[in-house]
Order: structure tokens, then sequence, then C-alpha cells
């Protein structure tokens, strides 16, 4: 038997607000603020301030996203000057993807150097790859971006993987993504609970319908953005989400007889818990025509803005223990009761048969009304209850029981 308590416990997890920090771990997202410092014209290598190469551009990081070290590993990550392609062969470090100015930059190019808590990203050949990189950071328009890519992955630079169906990210020689190109830089994965769709639009992308799975919550950190070949990162004033539906705000209009290309994916981890909110309860196709009035700003019935409120449990420390197991339950009946239902199913005592309509109609006796045996359980007399169209039938008065059947009428039914 499931217990209310345990019920509770089991949907704190499954939260919208738990569900998004969830899948943020175990699918590509961008973690430049957390990761990412500044650029620097130095860095510390054997405790000595050494100048940036002329060739390299130097990334301070906040820190490299190493994967965990055998004890018995003699490699020592608080002293490492290594090319970022060795450590990934050899599983010592989570893939990434450094962009620079929105232009992917290649694992061969890239150094990973670790000193005493000090830690750098090195960008190398940039007066043969990026010869416009030093032009940038003249003009101080130089900006980067990095996405984790959590799970495991195939990298290559030789091309001749750009139509596989396990392809997550491909670019061409100059970090650009080109869905027409030939995708010499080619990153896949095989790992089967990573669900990712691609799709490119050539304009204005308003209430798309992503054609994700009604269960699972869809949040603007599932979607990863290029914008004329470029990353494009996304912030809350560039792209939302409402039910399955993406929405994209590229900024002013593009000049006449121009358009904007975007080319978006959306990740999304199945083996997470499946999302509770209302709104994956409605057809996506009743539901579009309303997620495009509130993009336009129109006003929407007051039923359609009760389903953007997603389903959450806070635990409050100020409160106790009990006082938030009934202020959980409070929620969860007043949000949607039916959450409850695997409860009251596995402690119920009642013995439920269940008949549709059509096999109700199939049994009508000649004065036209369902009359047939009344059934018992343990020594209890059964009772119908009868809903047409998911509400209690208005005649359900009239049902009359006798001692060993019952008579149903289906007046205004048929």
């Amino acid at each position: 038997m499931i217990s209310v308590i345990d019920k509770i416990t089991a949907l704190r997890s499954e939260s919208t607000s738990s569900i998004i920090e969830q899948q943020k771990s175990m699918i590509p997202h961008d973690i430049t603020a957390d990761a990412f410092y500044k650029r620097s014209d130095e860095y510390i290598i054997d405790g000595n301030r050494t100048l940036t190469e002329h060739n390299k551009i130097c990334l301070v990081m906040n820190y490299i996203p190493f994967k965990p070290i055998p004890e018995d590993s003699l490699i020592d990550m608080q002293n490492l000057y290594e090319e970022y392609l060795n450590l990934f062969n050899d599983n010592l470090i989570y893939p990434i993807a450094v962009f620079v100015n929105g232009r992917f930059i290649k694992w061969s190019n890239l150094q990973v150097l670790s000193q005493q808590g000090h830690y750098y990203i090195l960008i190398n050949n940039i007066d043969i790859d990026y010869t416009d990189f030093r032009d940038l950071i003249e003009a101080g328009n130089f900006n980067v971006n990095i996405l984790s890519i959590p799970t495991n992955v195939e990298y290559t630079e030789d091309g001749g993987l750009g139509d596989s169906e396990d392809l997550i990210f491909a670019f061409e020689d100059d970090g650009t993504v080109d869905p027409n190109g030939t995708h010499p830089i080619c990153i896949l994965t095989k790992n089967p609970d990573l669900y990712h769709r691609e799709w490119i639009s050539s304009g204005a992308v308003n209430a798309f319908y992503t054609e994700l799975n009604e269960e699972y919550y869809l949040d603007p950190s599932n979607i990863i953005i290029f914008k004329d070949g470029v990353y494009y990162p996304v912030t809350a004033d560039n792209a939302s989400t409402i039910g399955p539906f993406l929405t994209i705000d590229g900024g002013a209009a593009p000049d006449e007889g121009t358009s904007v290309q975007y080319v978006f994916t959306v990740f999304y981890n199945t083996r997470i818990h499946r999302a509770h909110n209302n709104i994956g309860r409605v057809d996506p196709t009743f539901l579009q025509p309303y997620v495009q009035q509130i993009n336009a700003g129109t006003d929407v019935p007051a039923w359609v803005e009760s389903l953007l409120i997603n389903f959450e449990l806070d635990y409050d420390s100020t409160i106790s223990y009990d006082e938030n197991v009934v202020k959980a339950a409070k929620t969860i009946i007043e949000y949607n009761a039916d959450l409850f239902n695997e409860v009251y199913s596995s402690s119920t005592t009642l013995d439920i048969y269940k008949v549709d309509g059509a096999w109700v109609l199939s049994h009508l006796n000649t004065d036209g009304y369902l009359d047939i045996p009344r059934r018992r359980c343990h020594e209890n007399d059964g009772y119908v209850i009868m809903l047409v169209n998911g509400e209690l039938y208005k005649y359900y008065y009239t049902h009359t029981y006798y001692a060993n059947r019952f008579r149903v009428s289906v007046q205004d039914i048929i």
C-alpha cells in the first residue's frame, strides 16, 4: 500500500523545478555563467605568470569539468597541461563545446591547463584558423559561451557522419552551422535515453509545436539554438516555452528582402520523471491558438491562464514536518487531485467493475433500461455510478435497487 506521505515524497522530486534541474545535469546545456571567468593575456604555469603566446587565446575558467580520477591514478589533475582531445580520448574530461562569438572551436585547437586551483582553456592556432579573433578583442566584441555535453559522445573532425541519426551537433571548419554544408566536425551520441530532434526555420518561430511527448516538461534550457549559423544563447528575453510549444524572439526584424535562419534542437533525457503540469493534459491542436494569443499579448480566458501554472511542491524550513505534509497534500489536491489516485487505489477496499457506454447500450431490456443482477462483494451490496461525458449522470437519482438486481435509466442519452 502506498501512503500519502510516500506519494508526497515521490511527487516532490517530480515538481517542475526539480525536473528542470535534473534535465540540466543530463542534456547539453549552457554553463558559461558558472564555468567561464574572463579572457586573459597571461596564465600561471609551474608557479610562474606566463604571457599568452601570440597564436593563443587564454580563457580563465572557474572550473574544468574533469571526470573522477581513480585513486591509484598517477595523473596529477592539479598540475596538468594537456591537449583537450587527449584528455577526452583517455576518458578524463567531460565533453564541452566552446564557442567564440558563436563559432565552435575545434577540440584539436583546445588545451587544458590546471595549476593548483587555477584553471585555463587555451585556444590554439589563432593565426591560422581564427584570424579575426584579434580584431574582435581589440574592438571589445569577443564573446565566449560554453556548453556542457553530459553524455558519452563520439567526435570527429574528418566528416562523413553528417547524416547519422546519432548526430547531435555538426559544424563547418569555421565553426558555423550550415544545414547544407559538409559537416566535417561532428559530435554524436548513442545514448538511447537522450531524445534530440532538430528543426530549421527561415523566419520567426512563434508557438512552434515541438511534438515532445506531453508527459515531458519543455523548458527553454532544453533548447539549443543557432541563428544564422552561430550559437545563439537562450535567455528569458529571446526564447520561451508553453507546454510543447517553442517561441524564439530574434530581436529586430531583418532588413527587407533578407531572412533569418534558425537551427534549433530540443534535447530531453527520457529517464527523468514525467511532468505533472495540467497543460500537458490539453490537446496541442486545441491549445496552440491560445499560445499564439499569449505571445501577441492578447488576453486569454482565465482557464487558459490557470493551465500556465506549473506543478510545484516546496518545502518550507520555517514550519514543522507535519505542517509541510499537510501543506503539500493541500497543494496536490488543489492542483490535481488525480495525482493521489495511486494512493486511493492501493488502499481502497472497494471492488470496482467498470463498463463503457457501448456495453450499457447493448444490454438494455425491452423497456429501454439497464436491468442486470446486482453484484455483491464481501457481503456488501453493489451500487452504480454513471458518468456521461465525464460528468455524473443528471438522472442518477432514478436508479432503482432491488435485493438481487438494479435498474438504470438511460433517459436523454439515446
